[in-house]
């Protein structure tokens, strides 16, 4: 229960942001999307060792660190990179400042 209403809270928030930027004109469905792959692949990423690899393995936590580690470094170069992206509105060329 407490899941589904996390799910529930989360889009309620996903949704009020989309809509404000939206209205101040920074929207990119480019970039959303690209957004949602990333976060779906380090999801598996973080869900793979947890289904494909023995629980009692003793290499079970050692190939977690590493998934954990990998994601990690994943997200932090995300971010950086998306600190770069260009948003707003663009102004031509031609007009002046």
């Amino acid at each position: 229960m407490m899941v589904l209403l996390f799910t529930v809270i989360q889009f309620a928030v996903i949704a009020f942001y989309i809509y404000e930027v939206q209205r101040s004109g920074y929207w990119s469905w480019s970039k959303f999307l690209l957004t949602i792959v990333f976060i779906l692949f380090e999801g598996f990423l973080i869900g793979a060792p947890l289904i494909y690899v023995n629980l009692k393995n003793r290499w079970f936590w050692p190939i977690c660190g590493v998934t954990w580690a990998t994601v990690l470094l994943f997200g932090f170069f995300f971010v950086r990179s998306a600190n770069h992206w260009q948003l707003g509105p663009r102004k031509n060329a031609q007009e002046k400042p």
